[in-house]
């Protein structure tokens, strides 16, 4: 297997949060499984679960098609089910299979594959031993709009349909689930044709939404619901309803899950936060650093849903206020240097603990944009160095030696951090599994 070490145009740190050993940073690319093939998972939701995590998504394949007859671009394909992988450290996802699969030929079943199964969250009911999932089940043309539940004796299933159901008699479109710390467990979901978010707290077993529930917003278009909690305070993150095109995100705080919220601006900062980065949201996950969460979402490919990407980013509470951004770029000024590629060979198999430090030099031949030579040393045993070439135009590079800092996996794609003694930069490398 090959990787590419690619310095991407000299690029400076990640933000300080994405700097975490083991934080997972996303900002569009494929995610890959631990057998190499792309994650399929969208609209995704996480449960940690005895040291794991697990991941829920919605399985997207098959040709996209245009729903005929609607206001919206309504592309759909085929409902496929719902997957799941498991992790030891969100970086590496192993494949377990699908948790909950659709069915073909029954148009009057939930399942079946003309209808529509979305954003899938699962969370653990310590009473019943049971793990409960909650999704949107709907008709292409989103007029059936109900809240679907199953249930599995194991995290990664498979899943038992129990049916479906509108909650107090109101129709049920995006939605998550969110268990709190008194493990009560509230659904919430868009609601009348989007217009409104409703909290609705579950039943002791999860199964079922119970009587308990709040309208907690109205008289606005929001969808792509995400919730999280941070110093006794409830976050809300949602999107507007522009179909598969990104928006702005806004966020609302709470006191309490069926109380009032009070919408506030975008929690998204800097260069795309005006259309979330391309992206919708879909889940909030808390790490140990207890004022840092990761923003999960997808960014749509309306014409090709298969082919939809991933964003996750850090999520920062700043003074009560959470603040999202995509990592910031710097080109190098002193040596405009345009890309750097080594290649390597790798058996993949004991990967090297993240904070290990490794050493290499390159020697620079002169300005005129020749190939430029490196020599790589101290390498872990799982990285072979093959071959190597550099361009470059400008100024000559000075030879020496620099510190490589490991700082996180990233499913195939692992970040290194570099600097610069002569330059007095650092710079942000990539080893991507081709």
């Amino acid at each position: 297997m090959r990787f590419i070490f690619v310095l991407l145009q000299m690029l400076s740190v990640y933000n300080l949060a994405a700097q975490q050993p083991g934080f997972p940073v996303h900002t569009g690319d494929i995610l890959n499984d631990t057998d190499g093939k792309p994650v399929n998972a969208h609209g995704a939701g996480i449960l940690k679960y005895n040291g794991t995590y697990y991941l829920f998504g919605e399985i997207k394949k098959g040709t996209t098609w245009l729903v005929p007859g609607q206001a919206w671009e309504d592309y759909r394909v085929p409902a496929g089910g719902v997957s799941c992988y498991s992790s030891k450290d969100l970086i590496n996802w192993k494949n377990e299979g699908v948790a909950l699969a659709s069915l073909t030929g029954d148009a009057s079943n939930d399942l079946d594959t003309s209808k529509i199964i979305e954003r899938p969250k699962v969370v653990y009911n310590k009473q019943t031993n049971k793990f409960v999932m909650w999704m949107h089940v709907d008709a292409n043309d989103y007029s059936y709009s109900q809240a679907g539940v199953a249930v599995s004796d194991q995290p990664e299933g498979p899943y038992k349909y129990l049916g479906s159901v509108k909650p107090n008699g109101q129709m049920a479109r995006d939605m998550t689930v969110y268990k709190d710390e008194d493990d009560k467990a509230y659904l919430v979901y868009a609601s009348e044709f989007n217009k409104t978010m409703h909290v609705c707290l579950l039943s002791d077993d999860y199964t079922s939404p119970t009587a308990t529930y709040s309208c907690i917003t109205s008289a606005i278009n929001r969808e792509a619901p995400a919730v999280f909690k941070f110093q006794n305070k409830y976050y809300l993150i949602t999107s507007d309803c522009t179909g598969w095109s990104p928006n702005p995100a806004t966020y609302a705080v709470a006191d309490s899950l069926l109380g009032q919220w009070k919408q506030m601006g975008n929690p998204c900062k800097g260069a795309g936060a005006e259309s979330t980065f391309l992206s919708q949201s879909t889940f909030v996950l808390p790490t140990a650093n207890k004022a840092v969460f990761i923003f999960m979402a997808d960014r749509w490919n309306k014409t090709d849903l298969p082919n939809s990407r991933y964003v996750w980013l850090p999520l920062e509470m700043v003074n009560g206020q959470p603040e999202i951004r995509m990592p910031q770029t710097k080109k190098d000024q002193s040596s405009n240097a345009r890309q750097s590629k080594i290649y390597f060979t790798s058996k993949e198999k004991n990967r090297v603990a993240a904070g290990s430090n490794y050493r290499y030099h390159f020697t620079a031949a002169d300005s005129a944009g020749k190939n430029f030579s490196y020599a790589v040393k101290n390498l872990p045993s799982w990285l072979q160095y093959d071959s190597v070439k550099h361009l470059l135009t400008g100024k000559t590079v000075k030879a020496g030696q620099y510190p490589v800092h490991l700082v996180a996996f990233n499913a195939g794609i692992y970040i290194v951090k570099v600097y610069s003694t002569d330059f007095k930069m650092t710079y942000t490398f990539k080893i991507v599994k081709l």
